[in-house]
């Protein structure tokens, strides 16, 4: 008579989620609760995650200004939340106005201004552009990105 090996919830539990396909569900709805460790508190205040399906996270904002300001944040958070769960499920951020928790009143979007550390930096990388019009853009682009990294928590 053949004796079978003892076997642990977790082994059975993770063939149980293999064979009924609910594994890929499960990861999806891990994004959720890990939102706030990702973004941050002042992020997580005025943004909340709805669903994430096939790679695209549906996350609503509390105002345009906030949705405008993910939207500049949006690789950065997706490698941030991608850290946290350790995998690559997120692969893009879809922002949109809407309901977001009352947990915590919301706080208004950064007004802050770029530094002049900030300038001589986005000056010296961008002094190979020629074309004015682009270059004026790029810089333009690189101190928003800076300001928004700056002060995204």
């Amino acid at each position: 008579m053949e004796r079978r090996s003892v076997k642990t919830i977790a082994e059975v539990l993770a063939k149980a989620l293999r064979l009924s396909n609910l594994k890929p569900k499960l990861d999806e709805q891990a994004a959720g609760p890990l939102w706030a460790q990702s973004v941050g508190p002042r992020i997580a205040r005025n943004a909340a995650p709805q669903w994430l399906r096939g790679g695209t996270l549906f996350v609503h904002v509390r105002s345009a200004a906030w949705m405008t300001e993910l939207s500049m944040l949006s690789d950065e958070i997706r490698l941030r939340l991608n850290r946290t769960l350790g995998k690559n499920k997120v692969r893009e951020i879809r922002f949109a106005v809407g309901a977001v928790a009352a947990g915590q009143p919301p706080i208004p979007p950064t007004t802050a201004m770029p530094t002049a550390e900030d300038r001589a930096i986005v000056t010296q990388q961008t002094a190979s552009i020629r074309d004015l019009d682009l270059r004026e853009q790029v810089e333009r682009t690189m101190l928003r990105a800076r300001v928004a990294r700056r002060h995204r928590n």
